[in-house]
């Protein structure tokens, strides 16, 4: 299916990670970008990368 210019963009639309004081939001048009708070950690190429990297900083964080 072919979207009008005007459509908006799913990546926009879908609601984002968030532990903690970490956050996953769209990084440019193909990437995510891990956050605690406003400090950049990281950028991935897939969302589900940034989720264990968020969750395994988020535990070492929690016992350390």
């Amino acid at each position: 299916m072919i979207r009008p210019d005007w459509w908006p963009d799913e990546r926009k639309i879908r609601k984002y990670e968030k532990l903690g004081n970490f956050t996953i939001e769209p990084y440019g048009s193909k990437f995510y970008a891990l956050y605690e708070g406003d400090e950049l950690v990281c950028v991935t190429v897939y969302k589900i990368g940034a989720m264990e990297v968020m969750r395994k900083l988020y535990a070492a964080r929690k016992t350390g």
